[in-house]
Formats: structure tokens, sequence, C-alpha cells
């Protein structure tokens, strides 16, 4: 099952991320990736998503509104200042079958090479699978200037407006003549992706049968002897094959701010400055 996370820059333009991607953070998709050079992504399945509050069948809360609800949290601990997103509309762009695009994938030397390197580092690995986008989003500063916000006085407009635009250079005051901030960020922004995370472990040729290294999932190591630039392990030697599975994300639960739906649960990092 995929995982729902927001990256760290809350809003991402669309041709930053791509689906397909090898990455080693999921709070920052457009840094440190890697996309196999000679196949291409399978078309993506494409589909609106709504904004509205609650499922009326299972009065449980929809995917867009728990998103635009974790967003404006998000947007409101960097402001000091209550905000509240209102996208005019919301769409999801998903990978079709993705074991299937892994496996082409994990297929190329390329792909190998930078999976092996990066398993070698102790980085992790993992895949995007899903990106969800908000279109033409007004950010609004709920709050006026003096009052009360989530436990602290809110900033005045004029501070909020420099803080805002430090966050998000591509949006525009709405109205500059309002005594209450609201920008418009145009356009199709990037506000979450989906990941699977690619699992790795060394194993020894010596004790695997010839059909079982014959395996898409399996291969004797590319890079030889580098290992001993990484670890210090008296079994390293014997250990010459890697192996890679797609799983799931685990481990979102310290410092991470998160928000469940119908489905499952979104998550935002709390402290955006801290990479994982």
């Amino acid at each position: 099952m995929a995982t729902t996370v927001i990256p760290a820059p809350l809003f991402l333009p669309l041709k930053s991320v791509r689906l397909g991607r090898f990455i080693n953070n999921i709070s920052y998709p457009h840094e440190s990736y890697y996309e196999p050079p000679t196949i291409d992504v399978p078309e993506a399945i494409v589909a609106q998503f709504s904004l509205s509050t609650l499922n009326q069948e299972s009065h449980k809360t929809q995917f867009g509104s728990a998103l635009t609800a974790l967003l404006s949290t998000g947007f409101s601990k960097r402001l000091r200042s209550e905000i509240h997103l209102a996208p005019s509309s919301g769409s999801s762009y998903s990978l079709d079958n993705s074991d299937a695009w892994f496996d082409k994938a994990v297929s190329l030397p390329a792909t190998r090479k930078w999976i092996e390197r990066a398993a070698l580092r102790g980085d992790k690995i993992y895949i995007i699978v899903g990106i969800q986008t908000l279109t033409d989003t007004r950010i609004v500063q709920k709050s006026t200037q003096g009052k009360q916000a989530g436990g602290q006085v809110s900033l005045p407009v004029s501070l909020s407006l420099t803080a805002a635009t430090a966050i998000m250079p591509f949006a525009g005051l709405v109205d500059p003549a309002s005594d209450q901030l609201c920008l418009l960020a145009p356009g199709e922004q990037v506000c979450s992706l989906q990941y699977r995370k690619v699992k790795t472990r060394w194993l020894s040729s010596r004790l695997m049968e010839p059909l079982q290294l014959s395996k898409t999932r399996r291969w004797s190591c590319m890079e030889g002897d580098k290992r001993n630039m990484y670890e210090d392990d008296s079994d390293e030697d014997d250990e010459d094959t890697i192996e890679v599975d797609l799983g799931n994300v685990e481990d979102l639960k310290r410092n991470w701010d998160a928000e469940d739906f119908k489905e499952g649960t979104i998550y935002l990092q709390s402290n955006a400055d801290q990479r994982v």
C-alpha cells in the first residue's frame, strides 16, 4: 500500500516531480533522485478528487479534505498564523501497475548501480507511485492582526506576506488593500506524493542455486570490492548479491503530523528543516 506524504516545500511545480522516480528523501522528492534513462513511464491514471469534508455514505473524512486540513496546518506553523487553503480543484496521478514498472526499471544496469550505491551508503530508497495536485489555491489568513491563532498572536499582514512569499515566491497577493492576507497559487501545484519503499538486503551467491540468482529483483553486486569503503563486516566478502523488493513506508510516527481519511493517513514532517 502506498503512503501519502506532503513534501517539505508544501507546494512544488508539477514538472519538478515524476511518477516512477527513485528518491532518497520523501520530504524532498525533487532532490537526490534517479530516473531510469531508457524506458518510458507508463501513462498515468488520472482522476479528480473531491474537496468536500465528509463521505456522505460512510461519514468519514474525504482525502481532499484531509489533505487541505494538513496543508493548512503546515502553512499555519510556518507563518505563525491561522491559515486556510481553498483550492478550486484537486487531481491525482497514479502509476499504473507499479510492480511491473519496478521490475522493468531494475532490469537496467544503471538502475541497479544507483540502488546498490544508495544501499551501500545506508540511504533509504523510495519510488514515487502517485502525485496529487491542487489548482488555483487561495491561501487565506483567517485570523486578523492581534488576535490569537493556535495559541500565538498572529503576525501583521505585512509580515505574514513577507513570510508567505518566502515560502511561495510564485504566489501573488489577491487584494493588496485588504487587512487580511490572501494569496493565490496559480495553476497546478504538487501538494502530496505517494510512495512505496524499495527494500534491499545482501545475500551470498554461494548459498543460492544458479536459478535463484537469475531473478529480476536479485543480481550480483556491480560495485564489487567498493563495499569495503562503506562497511566493516566480517561476512561482507560472502555477501556478493543484492536483492530488492517493494514494500510499505514505515516509521512515520515520530516527528510527523498526520491526518486520517477514509482510506488511510496523510503525513507531513513536523520540522521542515529535518532530513529523513
